[in-house]
């Protein structure tokens, strides 16, 4: 049930809705409850501190009216509980799980995305999402389309944006390793590389370096190598990229790494321009510390084009956002490995483009994976693939 919570937080077409995430969620508690874990180590201390921080100040109990703390509360924060108690039996077969149901929904998508793009167009049917900000996408049930744009069309398989392909194909490479010697690392690269994600593609590369940081016995030798790579990389963009050029490398990729005055690069486009000035006035307002109301934050900024770590700090405040960042140092606290610490950073980078922690794609692999890290006996740990 853990694994079925996970990929409803996906978002995949056929799961579209509050109403699928709220079954699944009390299912999972509901299973759960009768056999949660009730001896375990006092090590794990620091990890329920935060958790417990962290609930309070993102259920919003200073902020919202009881009902809605006590819905998020519920819905979200509770749920959120049990990896943290899981068995190590029950980590491994999660992340086994969950990456072998993944890897063949991008499989079977990819078929049927290969086929509309090089061979013969599909039939298909219209579908809508909750969310005003999307226009309708086309549905090929094996995979959707948000833009139809022929050949430079970007895959996203049965996901909602090619960027949520990127981040979760990204993640679990790093949690399986990045062997090529594994089919699903194979499946979960090429949907990463023809998602066309910028961030999925940086994700790709800083977790690489991470892990490599992490696993190799000479790291002047890592460095030197994934440097050289970098280089290469940036050369053949530089000398392949002209403002003229119309292929979907260049628009997708290379134009958004262009230097821009205010943004840093014009790919920096996860803020609007209205919701970034409002949230220069938030951050002096007494909101800040707790977050806006949810009703006031949904009807200011509900439906519109705005994911960043500003977002999650404007809806939950910055005493969420600190609670969020101790309870990831508290289970590298109390499990401390150098692959765990890598994958933490990761998904702290990945925060700061898309708040999406609470997904439970994202926070049960965390949960499950960092444990799973550590050794007792101080000997090397590595999983290559789950």
């Amino acid at each position: 049930m853990a694994i079925a919570l996970a990929l409803v937080s996906a978002g995949p077409w056929f799961f579209w809705g509050n109403f699928y995430h709220a079954l699944f969620g009390f299912l999972f508690v509901a299973f759960r409850l009768p056999i949660i874990r009730t001896k375990f180590s006092s090590d794990i201390t620091p990890i329920l501190f935060w958790y417990v921080l962290f609930t309070f100040f993102v259920s919003k109990f200073l902020v919202d009216p009881p009902e809605e703390s006590f819905r998020k509360f519920l819905g979200t924060m509770l749920p959120f509980l049990f990896p943290i108690l899981f068995y190590k039996s029950e980590r491994k077969l999660f992340l086994k799980g969950l990456t072998d149901i993944f890897t063949w929904m991008a499989f079977i998508g990819l078929i049927g995305f290969a086929i509309k793009i090089f061979f013969v167009d599909l039939p298909y049917t219209e579908i809508e999402n909750k969310n005003p900000f999307y226009p309708n996408f086309k549905n090929y049930y094996f995979f959707i389309l948000l833009y139809d744009l022929g050949f430079m069309s970007r895959f996203h398989g049965m996901l909602t944006e090619p960027g949520h392909m990127g981040m979760f194909c990204a993640l679990l490479l790093y949690v399986n390793g990045y062997t090529w010697k594994n089919w699903k690392n194979v499946v979960l690269t090429l949907s990463l590389i023809w998602s066309f994600s910028l961030a999925g593609y940086v994700l790709y590369l800083v977790g690489l370096l991470l892990y490599k940081l992490a696993t190799t016995k000479s790291i002047t030798k890592t460095v030197i190598k994934i440097v050289g790579v970098l280089a290469l990389l940036v050369g053949g963009g530089i000398l392949y990229y002209s403002p003229t050029n119309d292929d979907l490398v260049s628009v997708a990729i290379l134009s958004r790494l262009a230097l821009d005055d205010k943004k840093g690069i014009s790919g920096n486009n996860r803020n609007t321009a209205s919701f970034t000035t409002q949230y220069e006035q938030f951050r002096k307002s007494e909101d800040y510390m707790c977050g806006m109301s949810t009703k006031k934050y949904n009807k200011a900024f509900d439906g519109t084009a705005n994911s960043s770590y500003k977002v999650f700090i404007m809806l939950n405040g910055i005493l969420s956002f600190i609670c969020l960042i101790g309870f990831i140092l508290a289970n590298n606290y109390v499990y401390p490995s150098k692959i765990s610490l890598g994958f933490s950073l990761l998904i702290i980078l990945s925060f700061f483009q898309r708040p999406y922690f609470l997904w439970e794609i994202q926070s049960f692999i965390f949960m499950c994976f960092v444990p799973l890290c550590y050794n007792k006996n101080k000997r090397k740990f590595l999983r290559n693939s789950f």
